[in-house]
């Protein structure tokens, strides 16, 4: 899982990138996500944190 800072430096590098002129889709694949996991992030206007459950220590 990535962190929540490391998700809103990469959604801030690519909304850098793509306002001075680059495609979204290399802008990403830079930072290797796809375009459709950055839209997911920026959804609703804000950066969404990871809605997965963390994952738990196995008991054994």
């Amino acid at each position: 899982m990535i962190s929540p800072s490391d998700r809103a430096l990469a959604v801030t590098l690519i909304q850098e990138a793509n306002q001075n002129g680059a495609r979204l889709a290399p802008a990403c694949k830079e930072l290797h996500i796809s375009v459709r996991t950055y839209e997911r992030w920026v959804s609703e206007g804000g950066i969404k944190e990871d809605q997965r459950s963390p994952c738990l220590p196995s008991q054994t």
